[in-house]
């Protein structure tokens, strides 16, 4: 049991630039009182950027607005916004590909069966693929931790037989940022 903190990149609307202007704390039912602890600790603290220099100060969203709404559903259809981190190395070989999403999603938690696709392009505009980062940084990547770096990435869909409540993260990035997803609306 432990928390989860997940940037959340803007989607949702006509001008969505996938950039991280808001990041959701996440707890384990049962830990309501420890989760409103780290809130209050950390309301109104200004963070600290890396190499020096001030940044943003955190401060609570107390009701959803327009992106986080896309993070909370309920919804039957949901995608990655962020590169799901599979268990393990896929090979480039479809059915361990399958066999590793179906890992990651019951280590996520998630009981309910689902219907699933996956792809290494993003599901939504402006978002990242879930390709490795090339030497020179030719190719944009989502950061991941030494520990995931040589893992199989994928972008998800998962279709539900009925709604399931968000937020959702998912794969063996899910503590860290990847493998989150949002409520895919159909056009």
């Amino acid at each position: 049991q432990q928390f989860s903190y997940i940037p959340l990149p803007s989607i949702g609307h006509e001008h969505a630039d996938g950039m991280i202007r808001r990041v959701m704390i996440i707890a384990p039912f049962g830990c309501e009182a420890e989760l409103l602890h780290l809130a209050e600790q950390l309301d109104g603290v200004q963070l600290k950027r890396e190499g020096g220099g001030e940044g943003p100060v955190l401060d609570r969203l107390l009701s959803a607005d327009g992106v986080t709404r896309q993070y909370l559903g309920p919804s039957e259809t949901w995608a990655s916004v962020t590169p799901v981190i599979l268990p393990g190395h896929d090979d480039h070989k479809p059915a361990k590909t399958v066999k590793l999403i179906e890992k990651a999603l019951a280590q996520s938690g998630i009981e309910q069966q689902c219907e699933f696709t996956w792809s290494a392009l993003p599901n939504f505009k402006n978002c990242l693929t879930a390709h490795k980062p090339e030497a020179g940084g030719r190719r944009p990547a989502y950061f991941r931790p030494d520990h995931l770096k040589e893992l199989t990435a994928v972008h998800v869909r998962l279709r539900f037989e009925r709604p399931v409540m968000g937020p959702l993260s998912v794969g063996a990035g899910r503590h860290c940022g990847l493998g989150v997803l949002a409520v895919l609306r159909e056009e």
